[in-house]
């Protein structure tokens, strides 16, 4: 997945944009490992924390619902909604799949809950090709942008806070 259309695809909280280049698993993914190296602390939008919130409620009544009643095939058609397949045949094997789904969304909830929120609408480095910019004229190299994946991007940016650390601690043992 390449950084820039991920990128445009959480500032405009339009997953749909990507949709074709990515499932929704390797999306929930990439955002916690994009969302883990943010010092910052920053969150994209707002509303997708709501709507992971909602996902996440519905999931585990549903789960909930099932463990205490056997199959139900209303509840497994919804949970189908979601990404989570419920059959009777292989109920157990499903609930555990569905339990380790419904564990990756809590942690992609949690990390966004203790995240600040973060204006999109700001000018300052919101958009990816300054923020891009930044990290090639700061690296001192020359960064192909276009073709730079979110997993390049991050391990760039670990490379970028590597050097700003070794910089600190030499500013720190000149005083």
């Amino acid at each position: 997945m390449k950084i820039i259309p991920f990128y445009t695809a959480l500032q405009k909280a339009d997953r749909t944009i990507i949709d074709n280049e990515i499932t929704e698993e390797e999306f929930e993914d990439l955002l916690i490992d994009f969302m883990e190296m943010d010092k910052s602390k920053k969150t994209p939008i707002e509303q997708q924390r709501e709507l992971l919130k909602n996902k996440i409620s519905f999931i585990a009544v549903a789960l909930f619902y099932l463990e205490e009643h056997s199959f139900d095939e209303d509840i497994a058609n919804a949970l189908g909604n979601y990404d989570i397949k419920i059959t009777n045949d292989y109920f157990f094997q499903d609930m555990k799949i569905a339990e380790q789904k419904l564990s990756k969304l809590q942690k992609k909830y949690k990390l966004l809950n203790e995240s600040k929120p973060k204006k999109l609408e700001s000018k300052e480095k919101s958009d990816i090709y300054d923020i891009l910019t930044s990290m090639s004229a700061s690296l001192e190299l020359h960064l192909n942008f276009e073709s730079m994946t979110v997993k390049e991007f991050i391990s760039w940016n670990k490379v970028l806070d590597s050097k700003i650390s070794q910089l600190k601690s030499i500013k720190d043992g000149r005083k």
